[in-house]
């Protein structure tokens, strides 16, 4: 596998990977900023395909500390938020509706103004992922990250906040819908929800 390092020094980039998995295979960077296309057409056929392929040599580690919720919403709001605050708060307000409880809050950024109501995680991103993977349910706008659970557990139940609900300041996530609407044919549970 090559990782592009994205700029960071050393091993830090390949580090992410190992710090989540135990990888039965090599790993080269490449000191280049480029990402993976892993949103083009056919990218989610070809992983949910191979997905037991994938997993003989992506194993997950069994010492990440983590919790299991009922319910967790994942705000991506440093970059390539997709959708402003409000609208994360919006669906907060749906997740609480639909899962019967106040949804846990996994996010990058943990000085927003988030109301008291909720449990807002001060975890690493790592337990955050484990989080979100141990945990139920899940409400998101389009993200890599929450929707990576997937590839462990393709029952997993996903709301992802719809196209017409992305009014934030990062305009390209064209390509991340198709991905979604292709996994759709192999995770039954995974959903759009309009944010409103």
């Amino acid at each position: 596998v090559y990782v592009n390092t994205g700029g960071l020094a050393g091993s830090a980039a390949s580090q992410h990977l190992t710090e989540i998995f135990d990888c039965a295979f090599e790993i080269r960077e490449n000191d280049e900023y480029r990402k993976t296309p892993y949103w083009e057409p056919g990218c989610a056929d070809e992983v949910f395909r191979n997905r037991e392929r994938i997993l003989k040599f992506i194993q997950l580690k069994h010492n990440i500390p983590h919790e299991k919720y009922h319910c967790v919403l994942h705000v991506r709001a440093r970059d390539k938020s997709c959708m402003k605050f409000d609208t994360y708060m919006k669906l907060a307000k749906i997740a609480e509706q639909t899962s019967g409880g106040f949804p846990v809050i996994c996010t990058d950024d943990t000085s927003l103004p988030y109301p008291p109501c909720y449990l807002v995680s001060n975890e690493t991103a790592i337990s955050d992922w484990y989080t979100m993977l141990a945990s139920n349910v899940i409400f998101c706008g389009p993200s890599t990250f929450p929707i990576t659970t997937l590839l462990f557990d393709p029952y997993k139940h996903i709301y992802v906040a719809s196209e017409k609900s992305c009014d934030g300041d990062f305009p390209n996530y064209t390509n991340d819908y198709t991905f979604i609407r292709e996994a759709q044919k192999y995770c039954p549970n995974l959903e759009f929800i309009d944010v409103e």
